[in-house]
């Protein structure tokens, strides 16, 4: 049995708050994404096995994990997937080395990866429309864990499930997350 997943950062209370927010006063541009489904990406794996899951926890469960700050402070229009999502004019150096080592796993395992250079996004809205003139405050993202989540279709629409977390500070720390 495959699952679909993918490694991403996980916002807290507060930074979920101010995405949904801004999220909502565009919803008139598209698709407004459910609150419980906002993340950063760092790796998406799609169809994974059981044992390529367990290869690649082994790798997260390595990582050395920081705390991060991802400032978004731009809004941005993806045309081909008709998205509008926040994006940072500039980066945590911390990052990309997980997104690497994460990556370097997948393809270790036999998956195959988007293989453009990573931007950290977060996707507000779906089926958008390029137009949202729009100030709002920049969003400050801080996190210092990776989260493996699993893409679970139900018959309300697509809902993000997070199975593990690896903590910063604690190389090797891993917590399965029950199933709800």
């Amino acid at each position: 049995m495959h699952k679909r997943l993918f490694f991403a950062l996980w916002p807290n209370d507060d930074t979920r708050r101010q995405c949904h927010g801004l999220a909502t006063r565009l919803g008139e541009y598209g698709q407004v994404v459910p609150a419980a489904n906002l993340h950063v990406t760092l790796v998406f794996l799609g169809a994974t096995t059981v044992c390529q899951q367990q290869a690649l926890s082994q790798v997260a469960a390595s990582l050395t994990i920081e705390t991060m700050t991802l400032v978004f402070d731009r809004l941005t229009y993806w045309k081909k997937p008709a998205v509008a999502c926040l994006t940072a004019s500039q980066g945590d150096s911390r990052l990309l080395p997980i997104v690497d080592a994460l990556s370097q796993a997948a393809i270790d395992s036999g998956m195959t990866i988007d293989t453009r250079p990573y931007t950290p996004h977060v996707t507000l809205l779906r089926k958008a429309s390029p137009v949202f003139p729009l100030l709002f405050e920049p969003v400050v993202w801080c996190s210092d864990q990776v989260c493996l989540v699993e893409s679970v279709t139900t018959p309300d629409g697509v809902r993000y499930q997070v199975i593990e977390r690896w903590n910063g500070g604690q190389q090797g720390f891993s917590t399965a997350v029950p199933s709800t």
